[in-house]
């Protein structure tokens, strides 16, 4: 069966008067007729656009939920941009894509209030759910999303709707989501993990819904509270999300609003530290399944409940997914759900390779991968190729230190290993003893040059450490 008779079966399936998407502000439940309702008639909205491409700036909201599933509808390309962007960066990914029509930069933005009005509940049915998506073109260009913290020129990276599908069935089906399931989504919308992960994997198993606010201190404090009142079952987060609600959850509430159900909580965009990953699933009582996959690829392994319940790895390679390592330790995989390319400007995309070349390192089995550090971020000190992962793994185990990060950065010419440390757990540490340890476990090359503690690891929108910003400040500071 292809994807897009999966999704055509899959449309005649659902009840129109079944819950789909709930609101968690204020628990108002849309059914699939009225979702597909607000779809039709955004439909309509965006039929009378005459580019083909919408450029939507726009918050977590049924809106812009509906949208993706309208511009799939109409055959138009959709490329979310994270209202939260800086100015500068917003202006260099819209020059990428000067002839799109932009909704929601701009307060005054008409097309946004018209897709509002067309979003709210109580629209007619219109046609039939399975007819909705008839003149869908499965294969050509619908989702271009850009990464957080990019440098220099944007890059665009270009899906079908059709590898979104297949991605998510394959994911699905290894973690085994049913319908009846219930998806918080606290990701942002903007990102593949707030569209892939917490719209169409839930949407193509039949799962409800529970939309959030792009998650926050502010919505970690009734985190909890919503999970218990609407029974949600199945998670995507961040690991910062995790580290937040650990912070604000001081009585661990969460314990009893997961209790008596069956959890599936995945953790993704980042790598988990096997420190917080003990203190979470300790708090709470439940098993986490950590995830890997990128922008060009999507969804590659994941854990699972049949794997190892006590596995630092990012689990198994989903069905579909083959995977080798170069001579160099970097992961390279094909996968039949690979992007179509990079957007460069509405010239015809390159084809991407076969195999697509990660930039991480890895080790492990195709059942336990473990993914070591990336390329780029190898150190290379007195001819020494020194992994800084191995660095991080040694003081976490040693110290118990959850946050740290460990990057070369040169100065006068010289290679040096920097560490920046966060947390209660690291007070008065000092560089010697940590060298010490590393000395031990792993040889004198791998000592710090440097030791910097400071309040909290900066982080960008995806729960990743700022690696960048971090050393660009101690570039500038230690000329």
């Amino acid at each position: 069966m292809t994807e897009k008779e999966y999704w055509q079966r899959h449309m005649r399936s659902l009840a129109a008067d079944g819950p789909f998407l709930i609101r968690a502000e204020d628990g108002f439940v849309y059914t699939y007729q009225d979702f597909f309702g607000g779809v039709q008639a955004m439909a309509e909205q965006v039929r009378a656009v005459r580019a083909r491409q919408l450029m939507a700036c726009m918050e977590n909201s049924p809106a812009l939920c509906m949208l993706y599933f309208a511009c799939a509808m109409e055959n138009k390309e959709i490329i979310p941009l994270d209202p939260q962007k800086s100015p500068a960066e917003i202006e260099r990914i819209r020059a990428c894509h000067p002839d799109a029509e932009l909704v929601g930069a701009e307060p005054d933005c008409a097309l946004k209030k018209a897709l509002q009005q067309a979003a709210q509940p109580g629209k007619p049915a219109g046609r039939p759910l399975e007819e909705l998506f008839a003149q869908t073109d499965f294969e050509k260009p619908y989702l271009i999303t850009y990464t957080s913290g990019s440098t220099g020129l944007p890059k665009g990276v270009v899906h079908s709707l059709r590898s979104l599908i297949a991605s998510a069935l394959s994911f699905g089906e290894l973690l085994g989501y049913a319908q009846g399931d219930i998806f918080y989504h606290a990701m942002p919308m903007t990102y593949m993990a707030g569209i892939l992960n917490t719209i169409f994997l839930p949407f193509l198993f039949g799962c409800r819904i529970v939309l959030g606010r792009r998650f926050s201190v502010m919505e970690a404090v009734p985190f909890w509270k919503r999970v218990a009142e609407y029974r949600v079952n199945c998670f995507w987060m961040a690991p910062a999300m995790l580290r937040m609600l650990l912070t604000v959850d001081r009585q661990r509430s969460g314990r009893d609003a997961l209790a008596g159900r069956k959890i599936t909580f995945s953790v993704g965009t980042a790598p988990l530290d096997a420190r917080l990953r003990e203190d979470f699933e300790q708090a709470y009582g439940i098993r986490l399944y950590q995830s890997y996959g990128l922008s060009e690829t999507l969804f590659l392994t994941s854990q699972c409940a049949a794997g190892p319940a006590r596995d630092h790895s990012v689990g198994r390679l989903l069905n579909g997914v083959e995977m080798k390592r170069l001579p160099d330790g970097e992961a390279s995989f094909r996968v039949p759900w690979m992007f179509l390319g990079y957007w460069n400007g509405g010239r015809p995309l390159c084809r991407p390779p076969e195999w697509y070349d990660t930039g991480d390192l890895i080790d492990g089995t195709p059942e336990q991968l473990i993914v070591c550090g990336r390329k780029k971020d190898l150190i290379i000190k007195g001819g020494l190729n020194i992994n800084p992962n191995d660095i991080e793994q040694c003081l976490q185990s040693v110290f118990g230190i959850a946050q740290c990060v460990v990057l070369g950065v040169s100065r006068r010419g010289d290679e040096q290993i920097v560490c920046w440390t966060a947390g209660a757990e690291t007070a008065g540490l000092e560089r010697s003893a940590l060298n010490a340890a590393i000395e031990q476990r792993l040889g004198r090359k791998y000592r710090l040059d440097a030791l910097v503690n400071l309040p909290e690891l900066p982080r960008n929108l995806n729960g990743k450490i700022d690696k960048p910003r971090l050393r660009q400040e101690w570039e500038m500071t230690h000329p």
